[in-house]
């Protein structure tokens, strides 16, 4: 569930809309000279809403995860993932090779490793 579900529209603030989270992202990634000062006043933005209670954390939770998804176009697995892709589209790859049924069956992998770690640091924690 999202904050947006928690609250009615009118008592959503919200800190950052997407578009301006990409737009400064590109400029902190960019290098400009001004990026550092950018990253200050996201970083000062996210702390003023953790201080001010539960809702704010949930906001902060929000935006961070969109930061996250903004940064992955940014990164090399998402150059990988375009290429890969890209041959996707053109026929150029075995069945075992689609990008859906490669990151599923990776994603299915990680999910038994933590599921098996979290069985284990409980069972760990309660001896």
């Amino acid at each position: 569930m999202s904050i947006a579900e928690d609250f009615p529209d009118h008592e959503v603030k919200l800190l950052f809309e997407r578009e301006e989270l990409a737009t400064d992202l590109e400029l902190i990634l960019s290098g400009d000279p001004s990026a550092a000062d950018k990253l200050a006043r996201l970083f000062d933005s996210l702390c003023q809403a953790m201080d001010s209670g539960l809702q704010g954390i949930n906001e902060v939770r929000r935006v961070l995860l969109t930061v996250i998804e903004l940064t992955y176009l940014h990164t090399g697995a998402h150059v990988s993932a375009l290429r890969l892709y890209r041959l996707s589209l053109a026929g150029h790859l075995k069945v075992n090779d689609e990008p859906v049924r490669l990151i599923n069956a990776a994603i299915g992998r990680s999910a038994r490793s933590v599921r098996a770690a979290r069985r284990f640091g409980r069972a760990r924690g309660s001896a």
